[in-house]
């Protein structure tokens, strides 16, 4: 009796088995899977006008050899570059976010590893902005 409760089970288990192999994987960790790092748009601008300390009668001033429209519209285009950096990151934080939270669909070995490695990107990719 209890060898055919056994031969039962196996064979429950068998095809549950075979069904996981052959289950089609959900589509937010499909995307996952296919999630490339989006390219960044952000051009940092380059520095202009040095500014230097001149020392005179009056005390300490800050110099620079440009004049100051140049250097306003160097600190907007820095303040452009900002925004655009911390849009660029926002949208790797909810793209991080979404590769943690498909971990809920069920994952292989194989995928968490990708998505893992994906994760990993985005950290390296972040910091390198800072």
């Amino acid at each position: 009796m209890k060898i055919k409760y056994l031969v039962i089970a196996a064979g429950t288990l068998a095809m549950s088995l075979g069904g996981a192999a052959n289950a089609t994987t959900h589509e937010k960790v499909q995307s996952a899977l296919d999630w490339q790092l989006p390219d960044i748009e952000c051009a940092k601008p380059e520095t202009r006008g040095k500014r230097f300390a001149v020392v005179d009668s009056t005390g300490d001033r800050a110099q620079t050899d440009v004049d100051s429209y140049t250097l306003g519209r160097q600190e907007r285009k820095m303040k452009r570059y900002n925004t655009c950096v911390t849009a660029y990151k926002q949208v790797l934080n909810d793209d991080f976010e979404s590769l943690k939270n498909c971990a809920q669909y069920g994952l292989t070995k194989h995928q968490a590893t990708i998505i893992l490695g994906k994760m990993k990107l985005i950290q390296t990719t972040m910091v390198s902005l800072e």
